[in-house]
């Protein structure tokens, strides 16, 4: 990874600990697949909820350059949900949100970067058990550096349950 590549993840991770103090945090992880890119990478989350059914915060997707493709991509994304309970335990989300992705490639071994802001649009479904959310999402990037992605992971709730009183 490069410097600025570097920075940038520095600085969503900064957010990390002033998010982690409140109660309505979920943070999670996972694989993803780019069509435009034609490889898998990896996805980081952390999102705030407002309510019971909105959520919204920054997420992270770098995919490595591979044996596939002389291509490196990082997706920065600001993404919003509303949550649809379906059941109990399941839940339905239309997803939308900004895009700022950096590709590099290396051509005749000399280094070529394109970058562009997008939109995000979408739709995942998650399944709680206790406090975490094994989910499965796909994305469209509408923008600059357009493409369909698919991610597969786990979110883990932070949340701290409120006893009742009786």
């Amino acid at each position: 990874m490069d410097k600025f590549t570097m920075k940038l993840i520095i600085i969503l991770l900064s957010f990390s600990p002033t998010i982690s103090f409140s109660q309505n945090l979920v943070t999670g992880v996972g694989g993803t697949y780019g069509s435009a890119i034609d490889s898998y990478g990896i996805n980081g989350r952390e999102y705030v909820f407002i309510g019971k059914h909105i959520c919204f915060g920054p997420e992270l997707s770098y995919f490595p350059k591979t044996g596939i493709t002389a291509k490196s991509l990082v997706e920065l994304n600001f993404t919003g949900h509303y949550i649809f309970e379906l059941t109990e335990h399941m839940g339905f989300y239309p997803l939308t949100g900004l895009n700022y992705s950096i590709e590099r490639e290396i051509v005749e071994g000399i280094g070529e970067k394109e970058s562009g802001f997008g939109l995000n649009l979408g739709v995942g479904i998650h399944y709680r058990v206790k406090n975490l959310f094994p989910f499965m999402e796909y994305k469209y990037i509408l923008g600059g550096l357009s493409q369909h992605l698919v991610s597969l992971g786990i979110l883990f709730s932070f949340s701290k349950k409120k006893k009742h009183e009786e």
